[in-house]
């Protein structure tokens, strides 16, 4: 316990956390500005390339929405199950859609003005239940989440 009073007099001596670099170092005590931090730091190191930037954003209830010229989505995650909402222009014809789930990724392909549309989810999802239907101009796609607490044996052999 004494080392630990010993460390953090040494910080107050430093000073603010602000003052440190020139104030470039990030509030140690806010997350968002630390991870802002990191991503700037290897954004720098890597000569400007921004492999960080992405079509969504989060809100601060948690849903993941896309910010592009594409179709407009929400990424909502529930205890068993990711929902993802995608918002249909008028007019399109549904039938022309077609969804592909693999490596994390909810694919779209047959969107309005062609092309494709990528939605990342947080983790990948069972990939042997989930379903989707179309409502109110709204597709919705329910995927259940992989469990985590199933537990396998593991044999040795020797």
């Amino acid at each position: 316990m004494k080392d630990l009073f010993s460390l953090f007099s040494q910080f107050s001596k430093m000073g603010a956390p602000n003052q440190w670099n020139q104030g470039q170092l990030p509030n140690m005590t806010d997350m968002k500005s630390i991870d802002d931090y990191v991503k700037q730091t290897i954004q720098q190191a890597l000569n400007g390339t921004d492999f960080f930037s992405t079509e969504q954003s989060e809100r601060e209830d948690g849903v993941v929405e896309s910010k592009s010229s594409k179709l407009h989505y929400e990424v909502i995650e529930l205890h068993h199950y990711y929902i993802v909402k995608i918002d249909i222009p008028e007019g399109y014809d549904v039938d022309q859609l077609k969804l592909t789930l693999g490596n994390c990724k909810l694919y779209l392909s047959g969107i309005p003005n062609g092309g494709t549309q990528t939605i990342t989810l947080p983790e990948q999802p069972f990939s042997k239940q989930y379903s989707a239907q179309y409502k109110d101009g709204v597709v919705e796609v329910r995927l259940l989440k992989k469990t985590s607490d199933s537990m396998k044996d593991i044999y040795i052999e020797y």
